[in-house]
């Protein structure tokens, strides 16, 4: 008989010691870029939607009942928010400069706007909001030079979804902010 020769066993590594992470001196950072950026992508896809659709069914000035307290009427407003300013001439490339600028300055502040409360996440989504409504009209504003208003709640001046996130967004902070203090 024959004998076996035993297989050398591979030589375990000693283990180093992991150097473990203080999370008291470093806040874990995470800025939920997938969040922000879904809000924004989908405020500006289904405001430009719901415009297209109302530019190929209506006439400017025209307008369809929905409900009692709603109808939808097609505006093509050169001012700012809600009509504003709609006789101003040269308004257009004015507000275009605008939303230049405060698209900079949420750029600029974005982290600052992001802290205002503990409630991090609605941070986000109202910032989120405000970043696409100011493009969804931009968009507008470069491709057509006027935007398309056509939500009409007959005792408000007409407007569009990205009028509504530009306010709801800012509400939102602010009662956020408002909280913190």
């Amino acid at each position: 008989m024959k004998a076996k020769k035993a297989k050398a066993k591979p030589r375990k590594r000693a283990k180093t010691p992991k150097a473990k992470k203080n999370l008291a001196t470093k806040p874990k950072r995470s800025n939920h870029p997938r969040l922000i950026t879904f809000i924004i992508l989908s405020g500006i896809i289904l405001d430009q939607f719901l415009k297209c659709i109302f530019v190929e069914i209506l006439q400017p000035n025209e307008s369809i009942n929905a409900l009692p307290f709603l109808k939808f009427t097609l505006v093509h407003n050169t001012g700012s928010l809600w009509g504003l300013f709609n006789s101003v001439e040269q308004i257009n490339m004015m507000f275009i400069w605008i939303s230049i600028i405060a698209l900079g300055f949420l750029m600029w502040k974005k982290d600052d706007l992001l802290k205002l409360s503990k409630h991090i996440i609605w941070n986000k989504v109202f910032y989120a909001l405000i970043v696409a409504g100011i493009l969804g009209n931009f968009i507008d504003r470069l491709t057509r030079g006027f935007v398309v208003d056509f939500l009409d709640f007959i005792i408000w001046p007409v407007f569009n979804i990205a009028d509504s996130m530009i306010v709801v967004g800012v509400i939102g902070l602010i009662i956020l902010s408002l909280k913190k203090s």
